[in-house]
């Protein structure tokens, strides 16, 4: 009998049987498959949008950020260029505080030449959200010396332009140069357009050294530098879609074949060739999956096109490039799934009539286990496949990553249900839901594995921004000996609420000027321009931590500088530094090393006033009354600046929030479907129990207890990846730590019961439902 035959007498029949399997199974293929096909769209719109706004996004040909008094020449060579035809934009940066409300946001402000009237001003995406500011509505700032302002909102940008790293990471306002705004003193930048950018660059580098110059080119490497970091997390996305697709064949493959058995060796028995089998049950299989991989092209590119224009990216276009994105993807994952379909219908080959007849499993059993480990193993090389096929390292990388989570979590899980078995319980009860746990270890691990992964993403899509706002002031506090930072412009007044204020617990006050390393032997990518802080005996009331060498004040004169400047030039206590500044050169040994926290890295302590003159406060306070009795002062408190970082990073959370609640639901629906089938392959077990005389309430208790524990272990786990992973951003950015938040775990705790119910809902219904 040929398997067309088969297929149609037999499979069809089977196959309308089934639908609440298929139906899971059919919902987990087809977000894979969606978000496989949308994560590229979505990266390749990305890049396509960087590569057509590059200059914008530099601010010019050439940027510059002067870290220093223009030079005599420097500003010659500027009007030169001018007067070549070049346009020319001097750009003052400020941080000063947007109201909102009662409450005050930290943010930056950019006063140049930006085609403004007087009253209006373009805000950053990051920025405009946290102040609930639309285009149209009216925003307050606060100088903090200089005056109060109020601007009509003209614009929003999407992505940020023509405005340094930390300005972009606070958030920032752009408004129109103006007689009210010539007193604003700030941070200088230039943006050059109207010739080549390296040209440019050379020629102003001759004339001073200690700025920072970035090209086009420049600003192109450190976007696709950034979009990597971009592409391996929305590869986390993809992975685990692909994991949890992947397993749901395998598992419903087994689930029809094991359902079946009886049925294939009787067809063996009537001398239909196996291979016959095969390809009937094949092409059951084949008719969900393809179902989900055409439906996939659909709904693609519409979802992609919403996730663009959500972070910023409107006017889409239907392109070449992206119709053979999506011919890949589906390409890729028809060659997939065809693997995995094959591999698993090896089972079929281990049906032996005779064996099926006597009730004996164990040769069928042996077959699943091989093709489950043969499957896993396969996992990794398909990722890789995936990233060299679509042209993504990014993707490489996050994926092997989440294999080695789940390595851990397999040997983690192992570990610890083994130490449970060693102890025999005294309920029978309990002995036998271990006993049950033991006997479907696989299946019990992998709903464990997609109840710890859904937990997870959620974690990182909706708490990642909280997380990073409560741990940046936390993990600070530990390093940093001040909170606060302060300048103004009656020192004296300022000087007088310090001193007596019981909230103040101590202060730095040190007098500044910027400067430039002028020592030979510097790498090529070292820092030169740096600010000398010097500081009195008598000023120095709060102590910075050292790491290695003397404290300021102790042994002889010197220099201290930050754990990062030591870290990127190279340097070592007992180093001899020369410094040029405008007043002068300073050169002596470096005594210290203290630990900034990646906070005013290029700040080098110095013993005793020489030549700094712009006078900054250090404050360690317990709260920030203080600031109430203050008057024309410029404060910046430390917390804040958590706050514009996590606003900067939820920018991009937008796209991976979206594209995780497809990943969530498909986990969740992984976990249905599994939690169902393991019901359907312990029935026969249960009605034995029934039949013993044990009562259906005891086998429901059971399930709850096997509930309970999988809702410990899954909020236990899930917080444990996420709290590692948060520990090793703040490692990266900060060198610090980071702590999750009570509130956090309670939350994770109720979710983690209400998915696992969720899980169990249709076989508890089942079991519930079936007659004693």
């Amino acid at each position: 009998m040929k398997w067309t035959t088969i297929f149609k007498i037999y499979n069809l029949k089977q196959l309308k049987k089934e639908k609440t399997i298929v139906t899971f199974t059919f919902i987990s293929i087809l977000i894979a498959t969606t978000i496989s096909l949308i994560i590229p769209i979505v990266n390749l719109e990305n890049e396509r949008y960087i590569n057509e706004n590059v200059v914008k996004i530099n601010g010019g040909d050439l940027s510059i950020e002067l870290l220093q008094e223009k030079t005599i020449g420097f500003e010659n060579k500027l009007n030169e260029l001018k007067s070549r035809g070049l346009n020319i934009n001097e750009i003052t940066l400020r941080n000063v505080y947007y109201k909102k409300s009662s409450n005050n946001i930290l943010g930056a402000i950019a006063v140049g030449g930006y085609s403004l009237q007087e009253d209006e001003i373009i805000l950053q995406s990051s920025l405009a959200r946290r102040l609930n500011a639309k285009i149209g509505d009216w925003v307050e700032l606060d100088t903090q010396g200089s005056g109060k302002f109020k601007y009509k909102v003209k614009e929003i940008e999407g992505f940020s332009s023509g405005v340094t790293r930390d300005a972009d990471l606070i958030g920032y306002g752009k408004v129109q140069n103006n007689n009210n705004l010539k007193s604003l003193e700030g941070g200088k930048l230039i943006h050059i357009n109207g010739d080549d950018g390296e040209k440019l660059k050379r020629e102003l580098l001759k004339e001073s050294e200690m700025n920072i110059y970035n090209t086009i080119d420049d600003k192109r490497r450190e976007i696709k530098d950034e979009l990597l970091i971009e592409k391996s997390a929305l590869g986390v996305l993809s992975t685990v879609a692909y994991i949890f697709s992947i397993l749901s064949i395998i598992g419903t493959t087994m689930m029809l074949i094991l359902k079946r058995k009886k049925d294939i060796a009787t067809l063996k028995i009537l001398f239909i060739d196996s291979k016959e089998i095969k390809k009937a049950m094949g092409m059951e299989i084949c008719v969900w999956v393809l179902i989900a991989v055409v439906l996939s092209i659909g709904i693609s590119y519409p979802i992609a096109k919403l996730v663009l224009n959500y972070s910023g990216i409107a006017n889409v276009i239907f392109t070449k490039e992206i119709i053979k994105l999506i011919s890949k993807g589906v390409f890729f994952n028809l060659i997939v799934f065809g693997v995995i379909i094959t591999i698993s219908l090896y089972i079929l080959s281990s049906i032996n009539p005779m064996s099926i007849i006597r009730e004996e499993e164990d040769e069928l059993k042996k077959a699943n286990k091989k093709t489950s480990i043969l499957i896993i193993m396969l996992m990794p090389m398909l990722f890789i496949a995936y990233s060299i096929y679509f042209d993504n390292i990014g993707n490489m990388v996050s994926s092997l990553l989440i294999m080695v989570i789940v390595i851990i979590f397999f040997l983690l899980t192992l570990g610890i249900l083994k130490i449970l078995f060693m102890r025999r319980p005294k309920s029978t009860l309990l002995l036998y839901s271990l006993r049950n746990i033991k006997k479907n270890f696989f299946s019990f691990v992998i709903v464990l594995l997609s109840l710890t992964f859904t937990l997870w993403l959620i974690l990182l899509g909706f708490n990642l921004e909280a997380s990073i706002k409560s741990s940046f002031k936390s993990s600070l506090e530990g390093i940093l000996p001040y909170n606060y930072y302060i300048q103004g412009k009656n020192n004296e007044e300022l000087e007088r609420v310090l001193k007596n204020h019981n909230d103040v617990e101590g202060y730095i006050k040190s007098f500044s000027i910027d400067g430039g390393i002028k020592n030979q032997n510097l790498r090529e990518n070292a820092f030169r321009s740096v600010v000398i802080s010097e500081i009195n005996k008598e000023d120095y009331g709060i102590n910075y931590k050292i790491i290695e060498g003397e404290n300021l004040f102790i042994g002889e004169e010197g220099f201290i500088i930050a754990d990062n400047l030591r870290e990127v030039n190279r340097y070592n206590v007992g180093d001899i530094l020369e410094i040029e500044t405008s007043r002068g050169v300073l050169s002596g040994k470096i005594k210290g090393i203290y630990e900034s926290g990646g906070i005013n890295t290029l700040s080098i302590l110095k013993e005793n006033i020489e030549l700094g003159d712009e006078i900054s406060y250090l404050i360690k306070a317990k709260d920030n009354k203080f600031i109430d009795e203050l008057s024309d002062t410029y404060v910046v408190g430390i917390g804040e600046l958590g706050e514009g970082i996590a606003a900067n990073v939820a920018n991009f959370l937008r796209v991976f929030r979206i594209l995780s609640v497809f990943c969530i639901f498909g986990t969740i629906v992984f976990a249905i479907n599994m939690t169902y089938m393991n019901s359907l392959k312990s029935e026969k077990d249960e009605d034995i129990l029934r039949k013993l005389g044990i009562s259906k309430g005891f086998i429901i208790k059971s399930e709850v207890i096997k509930m309970f524990i999988l809702s410990i272990f899954s909020c236990v786990i899930s917080l444990g990846i996420y709290s590692g992973a948060i520990k090793l951003f703040f490692k990266a950015m900060f060198n610090g730590t980071s702590e999750i938040s009570s509130s956090i775990v309670i939350w994770n705790m109720i979710l983690s019961i209400f998915i696992t119910i969720c899980s169990f809902m249709i076989s508890l219904r089942r079991k519930v439902r079936k007659r004693e």
